[in-house]
């Protein structure tokens, strides 16, 4: 069962089965990979790379009265052929 929320924020139940869901998941991968590559790519190719680290709260059926402590990372290129590309 997938849990979702609809455009009034009121809790709905959607019923599928799990070989529904893997077909739609890989489609969207089929879809998301080249675009992933590019950005790969770009990024590589840009000389310099700036990582952001970010950790957030998450809760979990394993800590009770507390999150745990999770982590976002992004990644940016913020200098081309030694040009700034983007504004602080």
């Amino acid at each position: 069962m997938i849990f979702a929320k609809d455009s009034r924020a009121q809790s709905i139940s959607i019923f599928a089965d799990e070989t529904t869901i893997e077909f739609i998941v890989r489609k969207y991968c089929d879809v998301l990979i080249p675009v992933v590559d590019t950005m790969k790519r770009d990024l590589l190719a840009g000389g310099y790379i700036h990582a952001d680290e970010t950790h957030v709260g998450v809760q979990t059926p394993d800590k009770k009265g507390e999150n745990h402590k999770a982590y976002f990372w992004q990644y940016s290129a913020p200098m081309k052929n030694g040009v700034p590309t983007e504004q602080v």
